[in-house]
């Protein structure tokens, strides 16, 4: 992705301070700044031996999905990581995450996966594969529905007012689409309460980049924490990506007054 990236800055077109890296884990994010040529220390690193002015107007970012949101760049890439012969897509599949990154864009979209974890994720990113498939927006795979790959050129003719209208007719499908599956699971937050020799009333179980709730016993009591809630990050921590990174997550932040995000 790093040769992907420094194709796009040498083309000229989007300035360097309109693309952003998106990946789910730290460790890639510091790898990225390293083979980019910038500060190990900062999200937002700098080509080295530049002055102040040419470091703001050259000014890469590289961030988590977290770090993105609510906000946008000219072009985005983004790395999904996973590769696997068992499919586990982890939390890289918590479609409130791909929801984000797919969205931070204003001009390109460049994903790099492997297409074959991704697929297994039947709910988030199989669908959204096959779409791009049809059209021939998969490296390397033709598009299987060329009728669907012509409609998608023809909106690059378009005025700018009648593709505004467009992409309106498109968002208002996607509202009563939604609506017609019914609620949508929510994202709350929750202070927990621990006390000393009964701990958190709560039974719960690691699971990949999260914690399910089993059950919530009547002391101390956790407000309106539930039986199947998922616990994805204590205190902005994400739990991680596998089981022993959530047990490890468990036991260093799961204390008195942590602030749980709950998915339900």
């Amino acid at each position: 992705m790093v040769a992907l990236v420094q194709g796009a800055l040498a083309g000229g077109d989007v300035p360097r301070s309109e693309i952003g890296i998106i990946t789910p884990y730290a460790a890639q994010a510091a790898l990225f700044r390293k083979h980019l040529g910038m500060s190990p220390t900062n999200k937002r690193g700098f080509l080295q031996g530049l002055t102040a002015a040419q470091m703001v107007a050259n000014e890469l970012e590289v961030s988590s999905v977290d770090g993105f949101q609510g906000r946008e760049k000219d072009m985005i890439f983004v790395s999904t990581v996973r590769a696997n012969a068992a499919g586990n897509v982890g939390f890289v599949g918590d479609y409130r995450r791909m929801n984000v990154s797919l969205t931070r864009a204003r001009r390109g979209l460049v994903v790099c996966g492997h297409v074959t974890t991704l697929a297994k994720d039947e709910e988030g990113w199989m669908p959204w594969l096959l779409w791009m498939q049809e059209r021939g927006l998969i490296a390397g795979w033709a598009a299987t529905k060329p009728e669907a790959q012509e409609e998608l050129l023809k909106l690059d003719t378009l005025p700018e007012s009648e593709l505004l209208a467009f992409m309106r007719i498109q968002e208002k499908q996607v509202v009563q689409e939604v609506a017609n599956e019914g609620e949508t699971s929510k994202l709350l937050t929750h202070k927990l309460v621990v006390k000393e020799g009964i701990g958190a009333g709560l039974d719960v179980t690691p699971e990949d980049g999260c914690m399910r709730v089993m059950a919530v016993k009547a002391s101390p009591g956790q407000g309106e924490m539930r039986a199947g809630d998922l616990i994805v990050a204590i205190d902005g921590v994400d739990l991680g990506s596998d089981v022993y990174s959530v047990v490890s997550s468990y036991g260093q932040y799961f204390r008195d007054g942590a602030l749980l995000s709950i998915a339900r």
